[in-house]
């Protein structure tokens, strides 16, 4: 099984932000990469996980 994560990286001009929690994963692509880092530090809290980059 996954760890509970949550990761943000560029995709194609997308920023996206990839949440595993209980073994799934969410992707959700934001067009503003600001946008998309509130979204994971809010999605890390919630999970009790720290944000991680992906190059």
């Amino acid at each position: 099984m996954l760890e509970n994560s949550v990761t943000v990286f560029e995709r194609d001009g997308l920023w996206v932000v990839s949440v595993v929690e209980h073994g799934e994963t969410l992707e959700k692509e934001f067009l503003n990469e600001e946008f998309a880092r509130t979204y994971a530090a809010g999605q890390a809290l919630r999970i009790q996980k720290k944000v991680r980059q992906r190059n």
